[in-house]
């Protein structure tokens, strides 16, 4: 009876073990939607009046990001310079490009709220809701009043390329 009850206990540990190993390992499954469906799909009914696709040369120059370094990525930002309304999404080659991208955009946001707390509390509290979302192989980072249902239409874009 005891050594039975010792194995079952032998196995259970086991189990417990596995999971939490595994659950360490756990990756985001990469998307297969192409990068125009994921921006169209994102951008979806939210109003961008007042926004301009940027090209490389100003992704490095705001972003701080190299965009050679990715597969594809899509910077709109405001035309209104008091304004910190902005928004990547950024197509991974490899997952290692994952934490240099949010550590990044962390900087971005924290360099942005110094700048816009003094003179701008809306656009600072705009960027206190900002939203950096990595899944698989894409990202998101949206400063906008919209950012949540950009969020939301971005995860939906991913989820149908799937």
């Amino acid at each position: 009876m005891k050594k039975n009850i010792y194995v079952i206990c032998k196995a259970i540990v086991l189990v417990c073990l596995i999971v939490l190993v595994s659950s360490n390992f756990k990756v985001d499954k990469d998307s297969s939607a192409k990068m125009e469906t994921v921006q169209n799909k994102t951008i979806e009914n939210v109003k961008l009046d007042g926004f301009s696709q940027l090209d490389n040369l100003n992704i490095k120059r705001f972003l701080g990001l190299d965009p050679s370094q990715y597969e594809g990525c899509v910077y709109y930002k405001s035309d209104d310079a008091m304004s910190a309304r902005e928004f990547i999404i950024v197509k991974f080659k490899d997952h290692s490009q994952q934490d240099t991208f949010q550590e990044i955009i962390e900087k971005r946001i924290n360099d942005q709220k110094g700048i816009f707390e003094g003179y701008a509390p809306d656009q600072a509290e705009l960027l206190k809701n900002a939203v950096i979302d990595i899944h698989g192989n894409y990202a998101l980072y949206v400063v906008n009043e919209d950012a949540t249902k950009m969020d939301d239409q971005f995860v939906k874009a991913l989820s149908e390329g799937e």
